[in-house]
């Protein structure tokens, strides 16, 4: 409950992503002291305790539990009736596996029509796999089945938030209207994009950026030095605006470095990280610098909802490049690898009277995979999201002057196991409570 209280008033000062990170999903949590005071008592923000975090606490449990299960529950089966449910268990095990990874139905289209829709859809494909398990179960523990299915659809559920925590990715989609687009952004990582002339491409991950080295460019005519990589940055600002005694100290960047001032600075509680990079491309033959250049995620596009658009093309020896810092590029793919696209066909939002808060987003889109024989129209809502190829994509945001869309897409690999271990947590207990009533009937018959 401590961790939960900190994790909560956390999100006060910084977003869901970083609290997550440095409560939950570590060994040892850092515990912010200021964060249980008001701030206007200035606690300083340095002072801090260790405390156990989310995953030593979800590992003692499901220790525990592992135990308990080792240590009091004997499968009672014997002789040919073990055999039959071992078999049983092992195809309850198979089929789990199955409903988890999402064979046979990943490249099935739902569009929910109700805020209800995914839950019943996961409820029914999840059903078979469940049913083994309590077969199986019965075979071999008999009267402590029920016990055996809640304690391990605990530990199920447990081993899911580890396997979402890492499995789980978050994108954007930015649509305007009539547009097609067929890769996401990501939401955590970045990369800088090279492209000639040629439509040749070549990408730095941000881990390569952050080493600050010499990065080699094999399609590409020169290489690019990292001189600093910045975690976040200024919202650009022109030269011209700037106080003239900050100017001396500012770098003698080219391109876009040369018009707007962006520096190094820290985030805002609430802020989407805004990296920025200070590279100079260096001639592969000669040695020679072609310039030194800063890149920002604030010159691309989508990350400012289009608001702000600034040229990404350099040039280089006479030949012009397009060089971006961009969020990590993800292609829209089925299970099979065929490629698909997504058009924005039409959207609305209407919000609550008096108010510009959302009430409702819609947006009509066209999936096209031609690869699959696919081209359909759908409707995507508020809670009524489309899932697709493993991916789930939700209305999350409109561009500003009803330009677009912004959906949410996340694709996690561990998304059915909650739906699957409740489920079986259920059964036990409707197993647990019958042989209760059928002892209690018993004995007072």
């Amino acid at each position: 409950m401590v961790l939960v209280l900190a994790g909560t008033l956390a999100q006060i000062d910084k977003d869901i992503g970083a609290v997550i990170a440095q409560y939950f999903r570590c060994f040892i949590a850092r515990m912010d002291l200021f964060i249980f005071f008001p701030r206007s008592w200035n606690i300083p923000t340095a002072l801090w305790v260790p405390f156990p975090g989310g995953v030593l606490i979800g590992g003692l449990l499901a220790l525990n539990l592992s135990v308990v299960h080792a240590a009091k529950f004997r499968i009672s089966a014997q002789g040919r009736q073990r055999i039959v449910g071992i078999t049983l268990l092992l195809m309850a095990f198979a089929a789990l596996a199955a409903s988890v990874l999402d064979w046979g139905s990943a490249s099935k289209i739902t569009a929910e029509t109700n805020p209800f829709g995914g839950m019943l859809h996961q409820l029914g494909w999840g059903a078979p796999a469940v049913g083994l398990v309590c077969l199986a179960c019965l075979v071999l523990y008999r009267r402590r089945a029920g016990l055996i299915l809640l304690f391990g659809g605990f530990l199920f559920l447990l081993l899911g938030a580890v396997a979402s925590s890492r499995l789980s990715e978050e994108f954007t989609l930015t649509l305007e209207k009539g547009e097609t687009v067929d890769f996401l952004d990501s939401f955590r990582h970045y990369e800088l994009v090279v492209v000639d002339s040629s439509l040749a491409e070549e990408t730095i991950s941000d881990r390569q950026l952050k080493k600050e080295s010499l990065v080699t460019l094999e399609k590409m005519p020169f290489d690019i030095k990292v001189r600093r990589y910045m975690p976040n940055s200024s919202r650009p600002m022109p030269l011209s605006q700037i106080d003239p005694s900050i100017i001396p100290d500012y770098p003698d960047y080219d391109g876009m470095g040369s018009e707007y001032f962006v520096v190094e600075c820290a985030r805002e509680p609430g802020e989407d990280p805004a990296p920025a990079v200070d590279v100079e491309l260096i001639d592969r033959d000669s040695g020679k610098s072609l310039g030194r250049y800063l890149f920002s995620l604030w010159f691309y596009p989508n990350f400012t909802q289009r608001q702000l658009i600034f040229h990404s093309q350099v040039e280089v020896d006479g030949k012009p490049y397009t060089i971006a810092l961009r969020p990590r590029r993800e292609m829209l793919r089925d299970a099979k690898g065929n490629p698909f696209s997504i058009t924005l066909q039409d959207f609305a939002r209407e919000n609550h009277e008096g108010t510009q808060t959302p009430k409702q987003y819609s947006d009509r889109v066209q999936l096209i995979n031609e690869g699959a024989g696919l081209d359909r129209e759908l409707q995507i809502r508020m809670n009524s999201p489309l899932r697709y190829a493993r991916f789930t994509f939700y209305q999350s945001d409109t561009l500003p002057n009803g330009k677009g869309a912004v959906l949410l897409v996340v694709r996690n690999g561990a998304r059915r196991i909650p739906y699957l271990s409740c489920m079986l947590m259920l059964a036990g207990l409707l197993i647990q409570f019958a042989g209760e009533m059928r002892s209690y009937f018993r004995r007072n018959a």
